[in-house]
This record gives C-alpha cells, sequence and structure tokens, in this order.
C-alpha cells in the first residue's frame, strides 16, 4: 500500500520524501523556523543593479516540499504581506527560492490567495499601461505594459488544482508576482521612466479621476 501511494502521489503534485525536507536548503530550513511572526522582505536596487541575489534568480518547484512546509511558508507569508500593506508577494522577495505567490484578489472581501507552481495559461491580446510599485524596490514606482486578462493554473498550499481567470488591476498583480519567479523586476519592463512613488500615486489618481470624469460625461449624455 505505501508503494502505491508513492505512485499516486506524483498525480496529486506530492513528493515521496521521507523524513527530510524536499527542496529546502538547511538556510531555507532556518529561515521558515525563525521565530518571527514575519518574514524579512529583501530589496533590489535598479539603478545600481545590486541588492538580494534570489530576486535574479529562477526559482524552483514548490510541490516537492513537505506539506507542513508549504503550510508554515503560506502562513509566513501571509503574515508578511499583511504587515506590508502589499497587495502580493512572491516567495523569491523574502529570500525563498520557490515558486509561490500570494495575490490579494480584488473582490469585496479582499481575499489573498496561495498559488504553488503557478503557470500562465492565458493570456488577452489585448494589453494595457498602467502604474506599478514593488515592495522590493521601496520608494519607487512606473508604468508597464501588462496583458488585460489572463487564467492562471496553480496548486493551492493543501495540494488541490486550482483555475483563477483575472482581468485589469487583479491580472496585473499575478504578472507582477510570476515574473519574480523568474527573476524579472518590474523595472525590466517600464514604459517610462522610474520615479519617486510619491509622484507615481499622484499620476494614478489623476489618470483615474479623468478617466471617471469621462464616464460621467457619458452618463450623462
Amino acid at each position: 500500500m505505501s508503494r502505491l501511494s508513492c505512485l499516486l502521489l506524483p498525480v496529486f503534485f506530492f513528493s515521496c520524501a521521507g523524513n527530510g525536507r524536499a527542496t529546502l536548503t538547511a538556510a531555507e530550513g532556518r529561515l521558515i523556523d525563525s521565530p518571527g511572526p514575519t518574514l524579512e522582505i529583501v530589496t533590489w536596487d535598479p539603478a545600481a543593479k545590486t541588492g538580494a541575489p534570489v530576486l535574479r534568480q529562477v526559482a524552483l518547484k514548490a510541490a516537492p516540499l513537505l506539506r507542513a512546509d508549504r503550510l508554515k511558508i503560506d502562513r509566513l507569508m501571509r503574515a508578511t504581506l499583511k504587515k506590508s500593506g502589499g497587495v502580493g508577494l512572491a516567495a523569491p522577495q523574502v529570500g525563498l527560492p520557490l515558486r509561490i505567490i500570494l495575490v490579494e484578489l480584488q473582490d469585496p472581501d479582499k481575499t489573498v490567495i496561495t498559488c504553488l507552481d503557478p503557470v500562465l495559461e492565458m493570456k488577452s491580446p489585448a494589453r494595457v499601461d498602467g502604474y506599478e510599485g514593488c515592495l522590493s524596490i521601496p520608494g519607487k514606482g512606473g508604468k508597464v505594459l501588462r496583458h488585460e486578462s489572463i487564467q492562471v493554473k496553480c496548486l493551492s498550499p493543501d495540494g488541490r488544482v486550482k483555475i483563477y481567470e483575472s482581468t485589469g488591476f487583479e491580472a496585473r498583480i499575478f504578472q507582477h508576482e510570476l515574473d519574480h519567479l523568474d527573476g524579472v523586476m518590474y523595472t525590466d519592463k517600464l514604459s517610462g521612466d522610474l520615479m519617486p512613488i510619491e509622484e507615481m500615486r499622484r499620476l494614478r489618481a489623476a489618470e483615474k479621476a479623468a478617466a471617471e470624469g469621462r464616464d460621467n460625461g457619458k452618463d450623462g449624455e
């Protein structure tokens, strides 16, 4: 029976690891075993092109991790994202070269989901410019061209297959976090100049107000 279980487990994206941790290094194990409630967000300086090397690495598959480690990473990343005030977080941003992302869905409850080994299965031909910032590049922001709508397939921390269809700002969050898993920063894709975050917020608010004004004008016709 135990041999049959090990043969079936890959179908559900689990590992037949023994008592040791699958894919985690000793340093990574110590990181997630740290007593703190959150993890440290590592940073990158796009001007100097220096920072945490993990942000420029292609992340490894997360499915082979032991279930206990997947759940521990999920808990720590959720606490870190909540403390940061951000809308998305990738494992490399907390020093873990693993294909794990958190996304705050743009539903009324602002539900946060965890995606292991996410794959972009569909992307719309239509693309839109939009402002972005990054927890790993604090104090800066800029415009990036992204696909307007996408479909992502992934695993939940307990190994269930999930499919998310997303559009607008939510799709932008997904794409931003997916880039992190391949060592890509949003500054690699800027449509214009990198700017102080305050300036980005001002321009974004002005664009939003202008768009709302156009919509209101149409409603009045």
